[in-house]
């Protein structure tokens, strides 16, 4: 069993820094980690379900509109217990050439985005769909009519079933031991 979660700390730390180093995400020292359920709404059904906004969040999306790209990961904070997770946020906003970075909800970057060009069609998937308690089932009603297929992935480290990915027309999600730990959507050139 410790040699399982000695793996899985392993990988977890690998998708840290690889996340860190392609996305500039940083954590901030002080950084509390919020309960990642809190925030759930007492909807009817899991994918009717959001979290509520921050206040940096509601007023990016009344400024800019809601993301047309996003990337959702729930990352690891903590010492060497590794307990505690933080949602970190990309917003992708290619009309206004905006990137905004969050870190628990706090804004933590913005920075210039290139011109992704015409004729791209994005995710109607809202961010505030998704969170760390939503397992496959309640992923994919979130998410639609958004069809997807499972991509073979890290089989060699995991038990099956332990952490699988997805990847659909215009999304990618990852649901590790039945939890939504990482999501991102794709704009997709027609």
């Amino acid at each position: 069993m410790k040699q399982k979660q000695s793996e899985y700390r392993k990988l977890a730390t690998f998708f840290l820094i690889v996340t860190l180093t392609l996305f500039g995400c940083a954590q901030p020292e002080n950084s509390a980690a919020p309960d990642p359920t809190a925030e759930r709404s007492g909807q009817e059904s899991p994918g009717d379900q959001q979290r509520l906004l921050t206040s940096d969040q509601q007023e990016i999306i009344d400024t800019f509109g809601r993301p047309q790209q996003f990337i959702l990961a729930y990352l690891p904070i903590g010492g060497e217990d590794g307990e505690g997770l933080s949602r970190t946020e990309i917003w992708y906003y290619p009309q206004h050439r905006k990137k905004i970075r969050f870190v628990a909800g706090d804004i933590l970057s913005v920075s210039a985005l290139n011109d992704p060009g015409k004729d791209v069609r994005y995710s109607e998937a809202r961010i505030e769909n998704f969170d760390f308690s939503m397992n496959y089932q309640a992923t994919i009603a979130a998410l639609g009519d958004d069809k997807v297929a499972p991509i073979e992935f890290a089989n060699n480290i995991f038990e099956q079933g332990e952490v699988r990915s997805y990847l659909g027309d215009t999304v990618t999600f990852t649901i590790e031991q039945g939890h939504l730990t990482y999501m991102q959507t794709l704009g997709v050139k027609d």
